[in-house]
């Protein structure tokens, strides 16, 4: 059972972020491009056979979660190489990692027969959430509140304006590239459980597949 967003201490305080945060968050976000692997992968194995490569993979990142879960080896195995990126709420819930691989599954399971939506969507995933999280740490000052999440306009600007330069780049019409970048920063702000990294790549793709057959 997926555990849900829960409030996470080190970036939705009132207070600005610590260096030390901004730190972890710089190496979550380095760790985060990982979803190019996946948009790699699905470019070069194609959308007929990417599920069958992606399936099992989830069931490895599973294990991966399970026995940190459940097994005080894989517990000190994972604090260990990984544990300056975990944030204290992920310790008894699925970290990003999990999410992402979730997020890049799904983008492949409803989208995986439109390769520009795929590629559109983890960019999304890959960069504008990067964008959201850094700027916001770094050089947010002027925080809101979506439901007890701490958001920023500099941070919630930047993830806008990498999106509409995804979808620009991406020769998307001007529309849908405002379409698009709305649907990535409303996935993006908004607490939707599980996790953002599940719906940043899934919102913005179909409000880009449902605009292209309307």
């Amino acid at each position: 059972m997926l555990k849900v967003l829960t409030p996470n201490p080190e970036t939705d305080s009132s207070r600005p972020a610590t260096p030390a945060a901004l730190k972890t968050e710089l190496f979550r976000k380095l760790f985060h491009l990982c979803t190019l692997v996946y948009l790699a992968a699905y470019l070069i194995i194609g959308p007929e056979r990417i599920m069958a490569a992606m399936l099992p993979w989830m069931a490895v990142v599973w294990a991966f979660e399970a026995l940190r879960f459940h097994t005080s080896w894989g517990r000190a195995w994972v604090q260990r190489w990984f544990g300056f990126m975990i944030r204290g709420k992920e310790e008894a819930h699925y970290t990003g990692f999990f999410y992402t691989s979730l997020g890049a599954l799904l983008t492949f399971a409803f989208f995986r027969g439109h390769p520009d939506i795929v590629r559109i969507a983890l960019l999304y995933l890959a960069f504008g959430d990067s964008a959201s999280a850094v700027v916001g740490l770094a050089w947010g000052r002027h925080p809101f509140w979506v439901f007890g999440r701490k958001r920023t306009w500099e941070g919630s600007a930047a993830g806008f304006l990498a999106a509409l330069g995804i979808g620009a780049a991406n020769g998307l019409p001007p529309v849908l590239t405002a379409l698009g970048a709305l649907a990535f920063s409303a996935a993006d702000i908004l607490p939707l459980p599980p996790d953002d990294n599940v719906w940043i790549p899934i919102l913005p793709g179909a409000v880009l597949l449902g605009a292209i057959n309307w």
